[in-house]
């Protein structure tokens, strides 16, 4: 009897040892496939995602787009500009009354009444204004030239040199 639990338990041991080695195998299989097939970088790749991933970089191109925004604000300045804006106010205080009436041409001597003046009915005054600007006289070059080379020294430092 002694004999077959000796057999028996030697052959759960050689069992769970297969199963061990089986379990190894498959896993340095796997390593040893990672490790064949790992991808090589190469050097203009590395430098590439290094230059994508660089903070410094990334600073650099908001500069760049914050001096051509500001280029074209500045070439804005030479365009016309025509504007358009309406307000209506509307308040019985006895001054914008007075004033307004005034404005509007339509002051009369029934206006002179102390009641009148004192404790006048509310006013509605619309008003709309259309405005032009047109620059005749601008100096040109020497408002884009500080923008300009800054925008360019920008560029020259975000640009990789081979």
């Amino acid at each position: 009897m002694p004999n077959k639990l000796t057999n028996i338990s030697s052959f759960r041991s050689l069992r769970y040892l297969s199963v061990l080695l089986v379990i190894l195998a498959a896993s340095s299989a796997g390593i040893r496939a990672q490790t064949i097939n790992a991808p090589r970088l190469e050097l203009d790749d590395a430098v590439d995602k290094a230059l994508a991933n660089n903070p410094q970089t990334k600073v650099s191109e908001s500069r760049l787009k914050i001096a051509d925004l500001k280029i074209n604000e500045a070439k804005a300045g030479r365009k016309p500009l025509v504007q358009f804006t309406q307000s209506i106010i509307n308040s019985n205080n006895p001054v914008f009354v007075f004033g307004s009436l005034l404005e509007q041409g339509r002051f009369g001597t029934s206006n002179f009444a102390i009641d009148a003046l004192n404790d006048p009915s509310a006013l509605t005054n619309f008003r709309s204004l259309i405005s032009a600007q047109m620059p005749l006289l601008t100096s040109g070059r020497p408002k884009l030239a500080p923008i300009w080379h800054r925008r360019r020294g920008t560029r020259q430092n975000c640009s990789r040199r081979p």
